[in-house]
Formats: C-alpha cells, sequence, structure tokens
C-alpha cells in the first residue's frame, strides 16, 4: 500500500491521533511523518507500509485512486479509537495539532473523508 501526504493526515484526523501517537503506533520517526506529510520527503515504501497497517489496525480504510480520488474512511462498526499507547501525555489533549494544512478542504463523500489541495488545479 502506499499512503499520499494526505491520506496519512487525513487519516491520523479520523482516529484523533497527534504524530507523537502514529510514532508510538507505527515505529516510525516523528521527522519522517512530519517530512512526508507537509510533502518534504517521499519515505521508502516500507515506511508507508508502516504508517498505512498502524493506521489500519487503528480501524482507518484507504481508499484507492477509483476515478473519485484516494481518500480515507473508517471502518464500518468501529467506533474512534484512543489514542495509541496506553496512557496519552496531557500534551497531546490540551494542544491538538492540525489534521490537514490549514488551507486544504477535508470533505466527506457517501461517508469517505477526502483532502482537497487547493492548489490543485480540477
Amino acid at each position: 500500500m502506499s499512503i499520499s501526504p494526505e491520506q496519512c493526515r487525513a487519516a491520523r484526523a479520523l482516529v484523533n491521533w497527534s504524530q507523537d501517537s502514529l510514532v508510538e503506533a507505527s515505529g516510525v520517526s516523528k521527522a519522517t511523518i512530519a517530512n512526508f506529510e507537509l510533502g518534504k520527503s517521499s519515505p521508502i515504501n516500507a515506511t508507508r507500509e508502516a504508517l498505512g497497517r498502524a493506521l489500519e489496525a487503528a480501524g482507518v480504510e484507504f481508499i484507492a485512486e477509483n476515478g473519485g480520488g484516494p481518500g480515507v474512511r473508517l471502518r464500518k462498526g468501529k467506533k474512534k479509537p484512543a489514542k495509541a499507547g496506553a496512557a496519552a501525555p496531557a500534551e497531546h489533549t490540551a494542544h491538538p495539532e492540525p489534521a490537514v494544512e490549514k488551507n486544504a478542504a477535508l470533505t466527506q463523500v457517501d461517508g469517505v473523508s477526502r483532502v482537497r489541495d487547493p492548489l490543485k488545479r480540477r
């Protein structure tokens, strides 16, 4: 599975995970996750797969391009999980990270969350 930076950000938002939570669940460094989500780097496939597996274990389904653009959604019947790890530090809840870039639009169509890049022409 090869997930996009937008899918990674949207998936974290669906399960209410910070980057630190994804670090715990995936074993991928925070710098790698941050640079990937910002589009500054493109991690190797094994790293993307580790991120995808961690998010899928939390209940996220990744939606293929299939003409409508790639997206993410929660598995049917899956409740929003708690943060990864045993007890989340207070800083995670006191200052949540934004789920998507401030100019990106997160839309939901037929139960599928999609991130639209405002800079990309349609």
